[in-house]
Formats: structure tokens, C-alpha cells, sequence
């Protein structure tokens, strides 16, 4: 029983490190659970899968450029303002 245990735990680690810390493999498996569930060929659950997560990552890109810029503007400001 305990070695059973020790490799569910494992599995989970794996599991968790590889797969749910990746936020656009975690959106993309909801995804595929959602087309799976709806029961859509497998062609359009393996493309459904892909769309989310490219989109996930162009999302996630555009966030990080938008939050740059407006770092660069409020530096910008914040010295011809203060100094």
C-alpha cells in the first residue's frame, strides 16, 4: 500500500510541475475536456486544444507588452514630475 502511495504521489509531482503549472497547457486541457465532453471529433478537440493555448500565449504576450509600455510611461512621468 505505501509503495502505491509513493507512486500516486509521484505522479502527482510530475503531474503538477509539468502539466498545471503551465497556465496555457491547464487552459488547453480544460479546453479538451470540454470538446471531449461535448463529443466533437477527435480532429476538433486536437485543434480546439492548440487554439487555446496559442491563444493563451498571445494573450499572456500582449499582457506582458502592455504592462512593459506602461512601466516605461509612469518612469517617464514620474521624472518630470518629481525631479
Amino acid at each position: 500500500m505505501k509503495d502505491f502511495i509513493n507512486v500516486l504521489n509521484q505522479v502527482w509531482t510530475v503531474l503538477f510541475n509539468n502539466v498545471l503549472s503551465r497556465p496555457a497547457i491547464f487552459i488547453g486541457l480544460i479546453v479538451l475536456l470540454g470538446y471531449i465532453l461535448m463529443k466533437k471529433k477527435w480532429y476538433e478537440v486536437f485543434a480546439g486544444f492548440i487554439k487555446a493555448m496559442v491563444g493563451y500565449m498571445i494573450l499572456q504576450a500582449g499582457g506582458e507588452s502592455f504592462v512593459a509600455k506602461c512601466y516605461t510611461n509612469v518612469r517617464w512621468y514620474h521624472a518630470k514630475i518629481c525631479y
